[in-house]
């Protein structure tokens, strides 16, 4: 409901305009009138409203006197001018004192019914900012707040906290305008909002109701919700409250739910829980867990890459079948990379994988084959490269140097480099890496060209297409190419640069 007030000093015309105002949407209420500017001025002291409407001629204090006043104490109040007289000097008048509109009485009622509809919507707008507003600073802990002030219409409510996959960060950002969209479309009948929260992967929605009858089976809707929202991304999960009623439980309630979808979301869960309901699902066969991840960690240490498979494969169906929670996959995945890190050889740390990319692996599956695909590839190199070999980072690194040097003459790729070091490709391009910022096809060239350069200084003779030659470049202009993008010129001037020692080369 919006409050309207009505300054008019004639008593027929103030009758008929809140009549015209009332009628003209079930949401305006005039509250207050006023005879003249003076009476109206100290009624808005202590009375707020939320539009006025002002004659302009009138005794003791005029229209015009009148609004410039009341900016000073409500600026915020929608105010229209009302005037008999088609008067260019009140209109240049009401334009400098921002009013939001200059009617002529008597008043044409699709005038005013448009005027008040656009003003509506403004201030709806503006309520609903308010509101969001307000929901935003309780569900923020870092934010202070008013916890007595309702962010919603109604007084009761049900809280849902939305996440974007498994983890508080890292996930998808959903946009506010979308959620609000399909939690209107779900519960026309109450009132929603929606706020960002200090985790980059969730939202906290509120939906609210004046008559706690009007909240029928909020779960089931829930259900759709989170439904809906997977159909765009399978990794949605949501948890709400029973029907509230204090909005200072707010930001306690916000924190609860959150930390509940800590411990119960799985790959495997429906995706939407009841507060009142859920069991602490991520305590589950933590005994069982554990046998798997010592399991898991002998069979590297033994080099039983075909039975690792199977043992991994093994601990994914039963995180599926009994619906074990993210949070507990992750710490047994971190377990068995510490167990790791105690049983290999110190020169095989490089390949145990950062809790980083083992987050990564668990947020981008959406199922656990999913998760077992990308664990395999994680773990499997390490049978390749950290049981069998026993060369020093920078050995290895060496090892790749040698061969590259010695095979200048000929195109050498990361396949080979895996093929005469028997390593695998990962392991390859994070030593090359590791030594040079270079992938190992970069590293290769940038050595070639460097013997390239050293050919040129020293053979003055030696023809261009004979380097490229010798370095296995079949065709001279892509060698010029190559050599150009390695050292910011062309073969040839780089010849008359050698000549030319004052000039940079």
């Amino acid at each position: 409901m919006y409050k309207v007030m009505i300054v008019e000093d004639s008593k027929p015309i103030l009758r008929n305009i809140k009549v015209q105002i009332e009628s003209a949407d079930n949401r305006l209420l005039v509250t207050h009138t006023a005879f003249n500017g003076a009476e109206a001025l100290e009624m808005l002291k202590s009375n707020p409203v939320d539009i006025v409407f002002t004659d302009i001629r009138m005794p003791r204090m005029d229209g015009l006197t009148f609004i410039r006043l009341a900016k000073e104490i409500r600026p915020e109040v929608r105010y229209f001018l009302l005037s008999g007289f088609d008067d260019f000097e009140y209109a240049r008048q009401a334009i400098k004192l921002s009013v939001c509109e200059y009617l002529l009485k008597p008043l044409d009622s699709k005038e005013l019914n448009a005027t008040l509809q656009k003003t509506i919507f403004e201030l709806e707008g503006e309520r609903e900012n308010d509101e969001q507003e307000a929901f935003t600073r309780l569900i923020n802990p870092y934010m202070a707040s008013d916890e007595n002030k309702h962010p919603l219409p109604g007084p009761y409510y049900v809280l849902l906290v939305l996440r974007s996959g498994y983890l508080r960060t890292g996930g998808y950002s959903w946009d506010k305008n979308q959620l609000l969209g399909v939690c209107r479309r779900i519960f026309p009948e109450a009132a929603c909002r929606v706020a960002d929260t200090p985790a980059d992967s969730e939202k906290a929605i509120i939906i609210g109701w004046s008559d706690a009858r009007d909240a029928i089976e909020p779960d089931i809707r829930f259900d759709r919700l989170i439904r809906a929202l997977r159909s765009e991304n399978s990794r949605a999960n949501g948890i709400f409250t029973a029907l509230q009623s204090d909005p200072s439980k707010i930001k306690a309630l916000y924190g609860a739910l959150s930390a509940i979808l800590d411990e119960n979301v799985s790959l495997s869960g429906s995706g939407v829980f009841s507060a009142e309901e859920t069991p602490v699902l991520g305590r589950r066969l933590r005994e069982t867990d554990e046998n798997y991840r010592l399991r898991l960690t002998s069979l590297i240490k033994q080099g039983q890459k075909d039975n690792f498979s199977s043992e991994l494969a093994a601990w994914m169906n039963e995180c599926e079948r009994h619906a074990i929670a993210v949070p507990q996959i992750r710490t047994t995945l971190r377990d068995l990379v510490e167990a790791l890190r105690s049983a290999l050889h110190r020169e095989s740390h490089d390949l145990l994988p950062s809790d980083g990319l083992l987050d990564e692996a668990v947020y981008k599956s959406s199922t656990h084959a999913e998760l077992n695909q990308r664990l395999s590839d994680i773990f499997i190199p390490i049978f390749d490269d950290g049981l069998h070999g026993r060369l020093s980072s920078k050995e290895t690194f060496d090892a790749i140097e040698a061969y590259c040097r010695a095979n200048l003459a000929k195109p050498v790729g990361l396949q080979d480099l895996c093929r005469e070091l028997a390593y695998s490709p990962s392991y390859i391009i994070r030593i090359v890496k590791k030594f040079t910022g270079l992938t190992p096809v970069e590293y290769y060239r940038q050595l070639q060209m460097k013997h390239a350069q050293k050919l040129l200084a020293n053979n003055e003779r030696l023809l261009i297409k004979d380097i490229a030659d010798a370095l296995g470049f079949g065709d001279q202009h892509y060698f010029c190419k190559v050599f150009k993008q390695y050292s910011g010129c062309s073969p040839s001037e780089y010849k008359k640069k050698i000549k030319a020692p004052d000039e940079p080369l």
